[in-house]
């Protein structure tokens, strides 16, 4: 019996081609000698027998070791059920107030908006089908030529430089695998592609492609490149754009069209136009006007609109549902900015801030513009240049702290009108030393001048420091910030920081906060939250907010009366005068707007604040570093300008709004309080008594004075309590005799004596003491320049003096001894330098306490040669 081949049975099992000895005990036997001529035919079937059995375990073998190595690959694949149930990557869009501009989407690596196939025209289809996947209808999602050419280029460029990738294995790629080059991850592709056409429709997955592809940047799905590259949605393209986004995948950053190689991205762009025409998807008319259509793209910053203002909103959004969410949740975010608003003010600020920089050493400016009869924020500009890092662009100054200057004022004398003072209020505008802790305080206006008595009308519409300072030390620093507090101030918290400067701006405010407060004026007394945000909607349509829907009627925080105080003040042309005169850029004509100037010290700040019933303005201007501008740097100078323009073209010829006529506010008793401080008409008193003149009163002891009884509001209110009982003892108070002194200075000057107008009458000048003169002699025609005169006198008193004159001039004075009467009394006069003509010759005589007798005699002076 032959020899038979069987497998046997190893530790590692049976083995193909081991021999082993049958039961019967054969004998081994030699093989047979094959001659070299020539093979048997037997032999051949062997050989032949033996390479088949090779081949097919081989091939057995490779199929096996393939199962075994796709199997392996395949078990961490992810399953194209993910796609379906994946949760998509999506903007969060943030637009103006009316819903339709969007001003930037929020992403996170990702700025990805969905869009559906159906919604696209065909030219975007084709664009990308015959730039990425010409046959994309035709195979199963593998095209294994590509594959090939791909490989073999690789391999003779030494690289992996072609992709060989069909549209469906490009959104594989992009939307379930990575993007390393390597052929484990090429094959886990092709798996996934072959799985991914089984399930879904071309349309589908062509819908997926467009929706997933990277076009440069941050921008996913080409209705992301579409609003990023063109500023439309992927439905408005035309042709040549949507050409130009089909060129982008391939190397998006290669083609960027803010990059060194615009002009291949236009070659790239006119071969796929041509390839549409190729391929019978467009007339060669429709690709001429294509490839001459001038495209225009954005900016390369330009695709966000009123930057501080957005990313204002995605502070909001983050705090209210998180970062998660607002990268990848797909929300739609209408706001209440106001786009024409903002470009105005954006243009202003520009245009404005140009010659500030220039003339003023003034980098930067801000503007902030809100609507006071909601709080809604129409428009925010935080800088001059959002994009220039040499003036700090980026810092939003609209909601950084800084200090306000003299535009804190209102504040302060709206809690004074709460006090009980009234914009009639006097206050004397006279250098003042404080006396507070830690050291002594003396502020000064502005120019250094000073106007003595002033209203409290004058002083805010003029913007006076001094009066202010002691308004604050008046009502007391720590009612200011309580008020401050309900007009939801949120820099005031260490009140130990702040003392009688506050008024001057010596505490820093953020201007979304300050223009907030001067909202509530505007309104009369309600408050409105600052509101940014009208409505938000999820990726689902979902309504999150809805802030249209809810009646905002805002908090009424203080009572309307002294809005209106505060505001008749504000829009008081007439009352600004003493500082900005009756021409200045917070005048407006017949529209009454309210508006406050500030400046600090050194000239860091600058601002504008001003307003009507339906519109609130700040502008701000100065160095985002902190460093002074040039000297001169007001308000009024380098912030109003910026103010008046915008007004002038925002409200243009609107109609004209007026603020309510505040009434019944001056009812005070008190001196000052109610703009009385008693000056008393000019009186004639007698110099020796001080009483009032009477007939018998000399003219040389008669004299004009004015009475008044003139203090300080200290001496007739307590600080700190300002509606309360005058002080029994107003001396007493520690800055009473500092506030004193500069009025009394001023008084004397003014020639206003202090102290109450006499009612008695004078009383040592009496009739039975008047002297009597008879008895004058003298002639009555001059030829000579000297005559005698005779005359006699009787006094009660004595006489003292006796003063000779010719018409007003005094030719001789001479003493007497004082005896009491003279019998004709003989005296020789001389005159000089007198014209000749008629006049009065003039005889007067005094007592001790000037009472007097005067008699007249005409004198014809007739000298020759005179």
């Amino acid at each position: 019996m032959p020899n038979k081949q069987y497998n046997v049975k190893s530790p590692q099992g049976w083995r193909k081609g081991q021999v082993r000895s049958t039961s019967n005990n054969l004998k081994k036997q030699s093989p047979r000698r094959i001659p070299t001529q020539s093979k048997h035919p037997k032999v051949k079937r062997t050989i032949f027998k033996r390479l088949l059995i090779w081949g097919t375990s081989a091939t057995l073998i490779f199929f096996i070791i393939s199962f075994i190595f796709i199997a392996w690959i395949s078990q961490d694949l992810p399953t194209t059920t993910v796609i379906e149930n994946r949760k998509l990557t999506q903007s969060t869009r943030i637009f103006d107030r009316t819903g339709t501009t969007i001003l930037w989407e929020v992403y996170d690596t990702e700025q990805r908006t969905p869009i559906n196939l159906v919604d696209l025209p065909n030219h975007i289809k084709w664009a990308a089908i015959v730039a990425e996947d010409r046959n994309f209808y035709s195979h199963g999602g593998i095209k294994f030529t590509s594959i090939i050419r791909a490989a073999l280029s690789n391999v003779l460029r030494g690289g992996r430089g072609q992709g060989g990738s069909t549209i469906t294995q490009q959104f594989i790629k992009n939307s379930l695998l990575t993007t390393e080059k390597t052929y484990i991850r090429k094959l886990k592709e092709a798996i996934l592609a072959w799985q991914l056409e089984k399930r879904f429709s071309k349309d589908e997955i062509l819908e997926l492609y467009l929706n997933e592809i990277p076009y440069g940047s941050v921008a996913y799905g080409v209705e992301a490149a579409s609003n990023r590259y063109f500023n439309k949605k992927a439905a408005e393209l035309n042709l040549a754009e949507a050409a130009t986004i089909a060129a982008l995948p391939q190397s998006p950053t290669y083609y960027s069209p803010y990059g060194p190689h615009k002009d291949e991205l236009t070659k790239r762009t006119n071969f796929i136009i041509n390839s549409m025409v190729s391929e019978g998807y467009i007339s060669t008319k429709e690709s001429e006007i294509a490839k001459s259509t001038k495209l225009k793209f954005n900016t390369a910053n330009s695709s966000i609109r009123a930057p501080h203002f957005v990313f204002y909103i995605r502070e909001q959004l983050a705090s209210m549902y998180g970062e998660e969410v607002i990268e990848n949740g797909g929300l739609k975010v209408i706001t209440t900015l106001d786009l024409f608003k903002q470009d105005v003010a954006e243009e202003i600020i520009t245009e404005k801030g140009e010659y500030n920089a220039e003339n003023f050493e003034a980098s930067n400016s801000a503007m902030l513009v809100m609507d006071p009869k909601n709080g809604q924020i129409l428009s925010m500009v935080g800088s001059r240049d959002f994009f220039n890092k040499d003036i700090d662009g980026e810092v939003n100054v609209t909601l950084r702290p800084r200090q306000p200057g003299s535009s804190f004022k209102p504040i302060v004398y709206a809690t004074s009108f709460i006090e009980g003072l009234t914009p009639d209020t006097i206050l004397f505008d006279l250098p003042t030393t404080f006396r507070v802790e830690p050291e002594e305080y003396e502020p000064k206006n502005y120019n250094n001048a000073i106007h003595g008595p002033v209203t409290i009308r004058q002083s805010l519409g003029s913007s006076l420091n001094i009066p202010a300072v002691k308004t604050t030390y008046l009502v007391g620093i720590d009612k200011v910030l309580n008020f401050a507090d309900k007009l939801h101030y949120s820099t005031f918290k260490d009140r130990s920081r702040f003392g009688l400067s506050i008024v001057l701006g010596g505490a820093e405010v953020t201007m979304l906060e300050h223009l907030s407060a001067y909202n509530t004026f505007a309104r009369e007394g309600i408050y409105h939250k600052p509101v940014s945000i009208l409505k938000i909607e999820d990726s689902k349509g979902r309504v999150l907010l809805d802030n249209n829907s809810k009646k905002n009627e805002g908090e009424q925080i203080f009572d309307p009366q002294i809005a209106k105080l505060v505001n008749s003040i504000l829009f008081d042309n007439e009352a600004r005068q003493l500082t900005f005169g009756p021409n200045n850029y917070l005048f407006l004509g017949e529209r009454p707007v309210a508006a406050k100037t500030g400046t600090t010290n050194d000239f860091r700040d600058a601002w504008t604040i001003g307003y009507t019933p339906s519109i609130a303005v700040a502008v701000w201007v100065g160095n985002n570093d902190n460093s002074t501008m040039s000297k001169g740097a007001t308000g009024g100078a380098v912030a109003s300008p910026i103010w008046n323009a915008f007004m002038k073209r925002i409200l243009g010829d609107t109609a004209i709004e007026f603020f309510s006529t505040p009434e019944g506010y001056n009812t005070s008793t008190k001196p000052m309080i109610n703009g009385k401080f008693n000056f008393k008409n000019k009186v004639s008193v007698d110099s020796n008594s001080g009483l009032l003149a009477t007939e018998y009163t000399p003219s040389t002891t008669k004299i004009e004075k004015t009475f008044s009884e003139v203090h300080n509001i200290l001496h007739y209110v307590r600080p700190g309590n300002i509606s309360g009982p005058a002080p029994n003892k107003p001396w007493e108070e520690s800055n009473y005799t500092s506030w004193e002194i500069p009025i009394e200075k001023w008084l004397k000057e003014q020639n206003i004596t202090q102290g109450e107008t006499p009612t008695k009458f004078d009383d040592i000048h009496l009739k039975k003491d008047k002297p009597k003169i008879t008895n004058i002699q003298a002639p009555k025609v001059l030829s000579e320049n000297n005559f005698i005169a005779t005359f006699s006198v009787n006094s009660h008193r004595g006489i003292r003096r006796v003063d000779y004159y010719v018409g007003n001039t005094k030719v001789l004075s001479k003493p007497i001894s004082g005896v009491k009467s003279l019998v004709n009394e003989s005296q020789k006069i001389t005159i000089n330098s007198i014209q000749n003509g008629t006049h009065q010759f003039k005889i007067a005589v005094y007592d001790d306490l000037e009472n007097e007798d005067i008699i007249f005699q005409p004198i014809l002076i007739d000298i020759i040669g005179n």
